[in-house]
């Protein structure tokens, strides 16, 4: 059986929203395609009805995904552990049977131009602002179905961002890039992409451990993208992802003792605190995690609250430290704090109001609009 991390395992089991217009019986898709092993990732805005019915409203035939018939459930809010993992299972398995290809076909053109990937070699996978198949399309939903599924599922998309070893995001067009922004990725505009006298604006950003690559002209349907346009939008992107230093295939690394436990989780400071100092007294470790590939990945997770806190992998034994020695003089509850990274971000999550804790990488999940005490 897969192994299903918590914050999938709550996703998938999560209700389906009222008055949403999510296909009947359909499962929500977190991937399409092997996150485990994908290093570039494609976004869009939420599958299609296409993974789940035919145009006529018929069961697509063979199927595609687990469905809650395949299931044998009426709802996932239930479901048990192994009816969790064949949802997963089939979504990491998606493009080995029988994918939506007229869908993602363009993407694929796409990915092995620009960057080398592959939906079908595991180098590459889909991921959705919205894991919920809709009927009608996102598109032609009431502004208000709108904006309440994408709050219900931006914090997973965090998340997934977080935890996975996904570090090149794609985005396909205006309205992709847009919802982007609103969840808090700065996004900035490069050198356009040129063709005869068409244009396409591109835009990239770094956040969440990844590379943000973005292009204004949605392909391949938008009107005015020619052929040589979409050349030229390829092009852009190849030498952005270079200029980034993205590499499809990371050199191996030997793994680590000592490390921390990936993906562990506390929810007080005490338990922090508790896991940090036991991790200094047992292991030599210069971070508390890998960062042979990326450093910048979320490591540990701080659930305080409703808010959720990373620390990255590259934290350093000298910061973890530096804390240990500072809650032995002032006491392991002092207050923490949310303050302006070096970018200006209010994301960065402090035990003392300085932003020179060399080496200490802790983040909110979610930019706060002004610093604050946690």
């Amino acid at each position: 059986m897969v192994h299903v991390p918590a914050y999938v395992a709550d996703r998938i089991r999560q209700p389906v929203p009222d008055g949403c217009s999510v296909v009947p019986g359909s499962t929500p898709i977190v991937v399409f395609g092997d996150v485990r092993t994908a290093t570039v990732a494609t976004l869009g805005f939420n599958p299609s009805k296409k993974e789940f019915v035919t145009n006529h409203g018929a069961p697509v035939d063979p199927r595609r995904l687990a469905t809650y018939e395949s299931l044998g459930v009426e709802t996932l809010m239930t479901a048990t552990d192994e009816q969790v993992a064949q949802v997963l299972t089939e979504c990491y398995e998606y493009f080995q049977h029988y994918p939506y290809w007229t869908y993602f076909k363009p993407s694929e053109n796409l990915l092995q131009t620009t960057v080398g990937a592959s939906y079908l070699d595991g180098t590459a996978c889909h991921l959705d602002l919205i894991q919920w198949a809709t009927d009608p399309v996102f598109g032609k939903l009431p502004g208000t179905v709108r904006k309440k599924l994408v709050a219900a599922d931006q914090e997973f998309l965090r998340q997934q961002l977080l935890s996975e070893n996904v570090r090149l995001v794609l985005l396909n067009g205006a309205g992709v890039i847009d919802a982007v922004r609103k969840m808090g990725v700065d996004l900035v505009e490069a050198e356009p992409a040129v063709a005869d006298d068409r244009v396409a604006k591109v835009v990239v950003g770094e956040e969440y451990g990844a590379r943000f690559i973005g292009w204004n002209r949605f392909l391949p349907s938008a009107r005015g993208v020619t052929n040589a346009l979409k050349q030229a939008i390829y092009a852009r992107v190849k030498d952005e992802a270079a200029k980034a230093e993205f590499t499809l295939h990371p050199a191996p690394v030997t793994p680590s003792d000592g490390l921390i436990e990936r993906g562990a989780i506390v929810t007080t400071t005490g338990e922090l605190h508790a896991l940090l100092k036991d991790w200094t007294e047992t292991s030599s470790a210069a971070t508390i995690g890998d960062v042979g590939t990326f450093g910048g990945k979320a490591w540990l997770s701080w659930q305080h609250g409703a808010q959720t806190i990373v620390l990255n992998a590259d934290t350093s034994r000298a910061a973890v430290l530096d804390y240990l020695a500072f809650a032995a003089e002032h006491g392991v509850d002092e207050p923490w704090r949310v303050v302006a990274n070096a970018k200006g971000k209010v994301n960065r999550v402090v035990y003392r109001d300085d932003l020179k804790l060399t080496g200490w990488y802790c983040y909110t999940a979610k930019p706060w609009m002004t610093p604050g005490d946690l």
